[in-house]
């Protein structure tokens, strides 16, 4: 079973329970619900990539090491529809137990296929560019985007649409001088419209919705291949500037970008096919005009905020005609394969909290910073855009992800960065969790890092007793080098008995993965959260589910806390709760909804190891005396004097000096002879921070600081608040109302071994 479990976590499988409940009564009694998280192209170096077709069922499930199987009779039988198939001909006359195909290799649960279909054509980019910033910022961005230009693969296709009080579509290629086609910013545009104005579509007699595209000979060349145009782009872009319209005292620039995306979406539903495509939308400022605006121009009426939600404010009233409008943009963009990202550069809020959809059903990334000059922008835009050894870019397009299972399971939905693709068969649970009533999924842009949640509910309506649960999950996607790939996952888990014993119980607890359950309920209050439930809802629920989980598993006297234990199994899972509790993503405290919304946009599409770090952030230790990276507790009595301690919490990274440290360091002490211990001391933290910023994305926001500083708050305000350390730390200057672990802890056993 370990080994098993050990191979899928290498493949991108983390289940929550390694043995599930045998009904749906049992899977209420375990408290937390029945799930496994899936990361489906993960980076794995044991990975088989077959180049040859796959072996398939006629119920489209494919041929896996998990499947019964004789190299005698040359059959094998689908454990989904139960039909016995003959091996071809290719394989009956070769197959024995010594000599197996890749596919049915023991370790190979997990393999991919290169598929023989024909290579997709090379990607299309548009790029979305505001200019009602100022001169300094659009010169950062236009650097950014001539940069990126200058590395995309000669044959991938271009396009340039510039937006403020207008949104002005640039035809490419033209010789003498930029031809713009200009639509009005403040006019709502249905998407025949706008390819009608473009001359992509021509209006059919008696038509009031559509018309016929023109072809492709005879149309405007809005996207290129950068090898014709490179050279007009960057002299395009050399010379662009902000916008020149005047504007009246105290209001705020005429800002387009809904109807920017709108239009960009829209020429690529007219160049058809499907084709493989990314929107790259800049943003320096919030949507003020026409569709998708989330504030007026008036500076007296200020963008919206959590506490005039509260309160129901009149600059509320944009909130839900925006949201709306996107999530038709992002429904439209998921049916074209069409990926959406969303760079927003500015120290106001741009809409990230009603735009986010367009992202998350597209696969797409959110980079959340304050200026298009920061290290963040420029460093992730790079990352997105970077190339393998080959040339190619290392970004997929187009990924759909199916699932079968044996009759006596069902999906119950999925949590992540996908679309329901809206295939209910009688392997769709009437419990709905997510993005359900499906067992298919469209994932968009996927990359290594993402992740997904599903959701499994037990069939109680087979009598059966089957002791094996097997699930399937195929992912097709186009890969950076445009070949087709199929990623097969086979996964199969026990069933346990009837949770009637003691024995049963502590059979489903040993296989309880305490990491996995917190990303778990981390994403489901998150999704909670974006469908408009209360974040004290939200407490509430964790701290039931806590108690009740620590009731079951814990062992204890009954009223008496001093009794209560925990196994290994269980004994970080109540520290991830107390910080998940103090996290953005339950409180919002001090937090705007764009910020709140990026913290959560990336619980919802990292990897398990990522998402833990976020709950519960990493903290490094490093001494004159022991120069190498220690862990210590994420605590307030961690920060002392003479050590430099290194904070990892995905968002940020950040080094911190202690006072006797900060003396060394002004005394040269780093640069004598004999003092190599504290050299290192000084130099690691921050070799391992630039490690992790030059390998995470999006790139995470580096702070160097003192004991003291104002930047010191970053540290403190995530680590425990100590009882004991609190006096200490309030006599420097900082108070916290919050509760400490420990009476977090006495207060959780008190209420678990309660009668």
């Amino acid at each position: 079973m370990e080994d098993i479990i050990s191979n899928d976590e290498q493949n991108g499988i983390k289940f929550v329970w390694n043995v599930l409940p045998s009904s749906r009564a049992d899977a209420t009694k375990i408290v937390v619900p029945v799930g496994f998280h899936y990361n489906p192209i993960i980076k794995n170096e044991n990975l088989s990539l077959l180049e040859y077709e796959p072996l398939k069922c006629r119920c489209g499930s494919i041929i896996s090491p998990l499947f019964n199987y004789s190299t005698r009779s040359k059959v094998w039988e689908c454990p989904f529809c139960h039909t016995r198939n003959s091996f071809p001909k290719a394989y009956s006359e070769y197959i024995s137990d010594e000599n197996l195909p890749a596919e049915l290799f023991k370790q190979n649960n997990t393999v991919e296929y290169k598929l023989n279909t024909k290579q997709a054509n090379p990607p299309i980019f548009i790029f979305l560019i505001d200019i009602a910033i100022d001169e300094d910022e659009l010169n950062q961005l236009k650097e950014s985007i001539q940069e990126i230009i200058s590395n995309l693969p000669q044959d991938c296709q271009i396009g340039i649409i510039t937006y403020g009080r207008m949104c002005n579509v640039i035809e490419l290629g033209s010789t003498d001088f930029p031809i713009s086609y200009a639509l009005n910013g403040e006019k709502s545009y249905k998407s025949f419209e706008i390819q009608e104005l473009l001359g992509l579509l021509v209006r059919n007699n008696n038509s009031q919705s559509g018309g016929t595209f023109v072809n492709i000979n005879h149309r405007p060349k809005f996207v290129m291949p950068v090898s014709e145009v490179s050279f007009f782009v960057n002299s395009f872009l050399d010379d662009l500037q902000p916008e020149g319209w005047s504007k009246e005292p105290e209001t705020r620039d005429s800002n387009c970008v809904g109807l920017a995306i709108n239009t960009a979406v829209s020429i690529l539903e007219a160049y058809g096919n499907n084709e493989c495509s990314r929107i790259e939308v800049f943003m320096g400022g919030p949507g003020t005009i026409g569709e998708g605006k989330i504030v007026g121009t008036d500076l007296k009426e200020t963008i919206r905020n959590y506490i005039d939600f509260e309160k129901k404010n009149p600059n509320t009233k944009y909130y839900k005609p925006a949201c709306t409008f996107y999530e038709q943009i992002a429904q439209r963009a998921v049916m074209s394969g069409i990926v959406i990202d969303i760079y927003s550069c500015c120290l106001n809020q741009v809409g990230l909290y009603e735009m986010r959809t367009m992202s998350s059903r597209t696969g797409g990334y959110i980079i959340f910073t304050d200026s298009f000059s920061t290290m963040i922008f420029k460093d992730s835009f790079r990352k997105i855009f970077s190339l393998d050894d080959n040339g190619y870019l290392k970004m997929n397009f187009k990924a759909k992800l199916h699932f079968n299972c044996t009759n006596n399971y069902k999906v119950s939905g999925a949590l992540g960065h996908l679309f329901s693709l809206k295939k209910k068969t009688l392997l769709s649970s009437d419990l709905v969790v997510g993005e359900g009533n499906t067992v298919e999924w469209a994932l968009g842009g996927i990359n290594p890092s993402s992740t997904y949640t599903f959701f499994l509910d037990s069939n109680d309506q087979v009598k059966e007793n089957i002791k094996t649960v097997i699930i399937q999950l195929l992912t097709t996607y186009v890969a950076g080098d445009r070949s087709w790939r199929l990623r097969v996952s086979t996964i199969s888990r026990r069933i346990s008995n009837p949770l009637e014993t003691q024995n049963a119980l502590n059979e489903i607890g040993n296989s309880f993965d305490q990491e996995a359950a917190a990303v778990l309920i981390g994403r489901l209050c998150v999704d909670n959260n974006f469908k408009g439930e209360d974040s004290k809802e939200s407490l509430k629920w964790i701290d039931k589910t806590l108690i009740h989980l620590m009731s079951k598993f814990a062992k204890y006297t009954k009223d008496n806390p001093n009794s209560f234990s925990l196994t290994s199994k269980f004994e970080l899972f109540p520290q991830f709760m107390f910080y998940l509790r103090r996290s953005s993503f339950i409180q919002s405290f001090n937090e705007s909804p764009d910020e709140s919304t990026y913290y959560k946009y990336l619980l919802l599409a990292e990897s398990v190891q990522n998402c833990t770090i976020m709950i519960q952030p990493l903290l490094f230790e490093y001494t004159a005396e022991n120069p190498n990276p220690i862990p210590v507790y994420l605590d307030l009595n961690s920060l002392r004097n003479n050590c430099v301690l290194l904070l990892d919490t995905f968002f940020h990274v950040v080094v911190w000096h202690g006072t006797d440290v900060m003396k060394w360091r002004e005394e040269g002490y780093q640069n004598q002879e004999g003092y190599d211990n504290i050299k290192q001391m000084l130099d690691d933290p921050q070799d391992y921070a630039e490690t992790i910023l030059n390998e995470r994305l999006p790139t995470p926001r580096f702070v160097s600081c003192d004991s003291g500083s104002g930047q010191e708050r970053l540290l403190k305000c995530t680590v425990n608040p100590s009882s004991d350390s609190k006096k200490k730390h309030s006599e420097e200057g900082f108070f916290s109302d919050d509760v400490d672990l420990k009476v977090f802890m006495d207060s959780l056993r008190k209420l678990s071994v309660s009668s």
